[in-house]
């Protein structure tokens, strides 16, 4: 069983003028929750939010499968063959 179920039990079970009294203090605390949110995100500096938006992208990139290889092709394909190393091999 899970918390919210849990807690769904024990407000079924609640008298309706304990339901009643408790809406109120509910709301409270969904509003303090968003409230925290965004003063965390206010606090949180420049670096760190280009950090966390970042991480964002990478979790939401996981629904794309792509191999290495497949990205590498895609890389070539766009910008032509990367010739790695080559450079410096000649001038040894």
């Amino acid at each position: 069983m899970t918390v919210r179920q849990e807690a769904h039990g024990l407000i079924d079970r609640m008298p309706e003028e304990s339901v009643q009294a408790l809406i109120p203090v509910m709301a409270r605390l969904i509003q303090f929750k968003k409230n925290d949110t965004v003063a965390s995100n206010q606090n949180t500096s420049p670096k760190m939010q280009a950090f966390l938006d970042m991480q964002e992208m990478r979790k939401s990139s996981f629904k794309f499968d792509f191999s290495e290889a497949q990205r590498n092709a895609g890389m070539a394909e766009k910008y032509g063959e990367f010739e790695w190393g080559k450079q410096n091999e000649s001038t040894d």
